[in-house]
C-alpha cells in the first residue's frame, strides 16, 4: 500500500505537532469526520451541536445547532463541500454547505425509527443513511426523497461500510445478516450471508 492509498491520515502533518488536544464539548463526543483537505475537524455530541475546528490554528471556526438535543453521527462529501449530520430527538438527516452553516441545505426524512448511521458515497452525489427501522436508504444530496430503498435486512441496520474507489457497499444489521451491495450497479444486492 502506498501514502497515497492509505486510509490513516498522519495526524503529525494534520496538526503541525506531536500531541493536540482540541476542547471540545461539554458533553460526549459522539462522532468525528476531518475533511478530505485535512483542513478542518468535524464533531458532533451529545449537547446537540456540530463544531467546525481548524486544523492549522487549533481553533473553533463555527458551531451548528439545527433543533436538535443530541447529536449522533456526521460524515463529510468527498469533496469537501457537504457535510451530513443527524440528532437523536428525529430521524431527519440535515445536509448544511460547508462554507454557509447557518441553515441546512436539505432535511431529509424517510425513516420511522433511529438513524443509526449516515455515510455520503464517494465521487457521487448520493447518501447512505441505515436505520433501526430495518432499511438502508439511498439519498442524492439535491432531492428531498429517497432515490432507493433497501429493504432485505430483518432488524435494526447497523453496520455501514463504504470505500473511496470502491465500487460496493457493505450493511450489516443485529439480524446477523451481512450484505454486498454494487453502488456502479444501482446499489443491486451482490451477496448476502
Amino acid at each position: 500500500m502506498n501514502a497515497e492509498e492509505s486510509t490513516v491520515p498522519d495526524y503529525k502533518l494534520i496538526f503541525k505537532s506531536t500531541s493536540v488536544i482540541i476542547p471540545a464539548h461539554y458533553f460526549a463526543i459522539n462522532s468525528v469526520v476531518i475533511t478530505p483537505d485535512c483542513n478542518k475537524v468535524i464533531k458532533v455530541s451529545s449537547e446537540g451541536q456540530l463544531k467546525i475546528w481548524d486544523t492549522s490554528t487549533h481553533t473553533e471556526i463555527c458551531q451548528i445547532s439545527d433543533n436538535f438535543d443530541y447529536a449522533f453521527c456526521v460524515d463529510v462529501s468527498d469533496d469537501g463541500q457537504c457535510i451530513a449530520s443527524r440528532g437523536s430527538n428525529d430521524q431527519i438527516i440535515r445536509i448544511w454547505n460547508i462554507n454557509d452553516t447557518l441553515e441546512p441545505v436539505f432535511r431529509f426524512k424517510y425513516h420511522t425509527k433511529i438513524v443509526q448511521r449516515i455515510r455520503f458515497v464517494p465521487q457521487s452525489q448520493q447518501l447512505v443513511s441505515i436505520s433501526q427501522d430495518h432499511q438502508v436508504v439511498i439519498w442524492h444530496d439535491t432531492k428531498p426523497n429517497p432515490s432507493r430503498i433497501l429493504k432485505h435486512h430483518k432488524s435494526s441496520v447497523k453496520g455501514l461500510a463504504i470505500y473511496k474507489n470502491c465500487k460496493f457497499m457493505a450493511t450489516s444489521a443485529l439480524d446477523k445478516q451481512l450484505i454486498i451491495w454494487n453502488i456502479q450497479n444501482n446499489f443491486s444486492l451482490v451477496h448476502q450471508v
